[in-house]
């Protein structure tokens, strides 16, 4: 009864939170089916492993000024219940060049022998800048251009994340940014802002477990920014000694997308996604190529309590295997 409560209580609070927070878009990738901690920092120690990924996404592939993301992210221990995490993320678009880099602190808290909650918050820092090079406007002796080769805005915030998980079931919510962040590229009393809007992500999967070799993981990710239409993922990843996998996402924004990935070597994990429009304006476009490279570590520590080696974080593993040899 006790841990019922507290899951009610604490998806109030941050569901309640979303509503009151104003926050600016990151990138849309599909980093989450094999990077947890892409999707959200209180993944970070769920499995009991750093991990170290790095990714590379370009969107309509072959247009020139389409989207080019690139990403890196890591997770490391304090302790068996604290993590650090880390993510470096680059984006362009066209003449806007967005790099955001952040810092996360996790805490996985365990309320019943299958139940466990994750709470994160970070510190962000995000540079906006604008290339004026080769750029038609309407007046060249605009006093916010006039001299300038480019605009630069600068940002700090905070954000935070909350996950609640079993053995097969997670379900969390993400605030990327927690303050109001203007980036100002004023002149004068003139205002020129970056306008930042409201934002929030809810993510849930299920793992159905098929045998021994098989299993079969729904996922579902929501993202509300006001002003914007909202967008969700419905993606299905099938898994084969929880080694090789395939996935299958559908995006509202008449996006679909193939994945296939696996483990090359021990610990070493590659992972490509090929995006296609199935209706819209997006289907006059090519595709969107995605890929990503991870290597997940094998950590022990000596524990506190107990001289004896031992794998931690000690109450949960997620590799289907490490189950097997229970």
């Amino acid at each position: 009864m006790r841990s019922k409560i507290l899951i009610i209580l604490f998806f109030v609070i941050f569901i309640s939170l979303s509503y009151y927070i104003n926050a600016q878009q990151l990138p849309v990738t599909n980093q989450y089916l094999v990077n947890k901690y892409a999707l959200s920092p209180a993944y970070a120690g769920y499995n009991g492993r750093s991990e170290v990924f790095i990714g590379f996404r370009r969107q309509w592939a072959g247009i020139s000024g389409t989207p080019k993301t690139s990403f890196a992210n890591i997770t490391m221990p304090l302790s068996e219940k604290a993590w650090l995490g880390g993510n470096v993320i680059s984006d362009q678009t066209d003449i806007f060049k967005n790099f955001y880099v952040s810092l996360s602190y996790t805490y996985q808290l365990q309320i019943s022998t299958n139940q466990f909650i994750g709470f994160s918050l970070w510190g962000s820092a995000r540079q906006n800048t604008i290339n004026l090079l080769n750029i038609n406007v309407p007046d060249p002796d605009d006093p916010l251009i006039v001299n300038k080769q480019k605009l630069v805005g600068t940002g700090f915030n905070a954000g935070a994340s909350a996950l609640y998980r079993t053995k097969n079931f997670d379900v969390g919510i993400v605030i990327p940014f927690l303050f109001l962040n203007k980036n100002k590229y004023g002149i004068g009393s003139e205002n020129n802002l970056m306008i930042i809007e409201r934002e929030f992500y809810v993510h849930a999967s299920y793992r159905f477990m098929l045998n021994q070799d098989w299993q079969i993981q729904p996922i579902f990710v929501f993202r509300s920014t006001k002003n914007n239409i909202s967008c969700y993922d419905i993606s299905s990843l099938v898994k084969y000694l929880n080694k090789y996998w395939l996935g299958l996402t559908y995006r509202n924004t008449s996006i679909m997308g193939l994945s296939a990935g696996g483990e090359i070597l021990e610990g070493l994990v590659l992972s490509y996604t090929y995006e296609f429009s199935v209706g819209g304006y997006t289907n006059y476009f090519s595709g969107t190529n995605e890929i990503s490279l991870g290597y997940i570590f094998n950590i022990q520590q000596k524990s506190k309590r107990n001289k004896r080696s031992t794998p931690y974080p000690s109450f949960i593993n997620y590799d289907y295997r490490y189950f097997q040899k229970k």
